[in-house]
């Protein structure tokens, strides 16, 4: 093992284990992919990816945030914190009894799964 570290000229580390029923696991952590994939080559095993717990909680926040462009609906500019406020709204919110041409078109482009929560079309 430790010629293995020396031949890619990388840190010795060694592994950490744990238990699982009747399986021993080892897990040992490289500081490149082409390591980790030449260890996997030679040694067996599997090659894992880590993502530090708070940069998966930050990119799981950011990815959910959607943005929504400025955007005039009935005489009035919707800006980032309407559009969540209205969305918010809708998925709460059953039956509503009218609404605008504007607020429909609104709905149809940005939201169309809650398209069901509208009345119907009055022509």
């Amino acid at each position: 093992m430790d010629a293995f570290y020396r031949e890619l000229d990388i840190p010795i580390r060694g592994g950490r284990g744990r238990h699982d029923a009747e399986q021993f696991y080892v897990r040992f952590c490289f500081p490149h992919g082409t390591a980790a994939d030449a260890f996997r080559d030679r040694f067996g095993g599997e090659r894992l990816t880590y993502t530090p717990r708070k940069l998966w909680r930050l990119a799981l926040k950011l990815k959910s945030k959607r943005i929504y462009a400025p955007r005039i609906v009935t005489d009035h500019i919707m800006v980032q914190e309407d559009f969540e406020q209205l969305h918010k709204f809708l998925s709460e919110t059953e039956g509503l009894s009218e609404v605008s041409d504007d607020m429909r078109e609104l709905v149809e482009e940005e939201w169309p799964e809650l398209l069901h929560k509208l009345p119907p079309k009055v022509p």
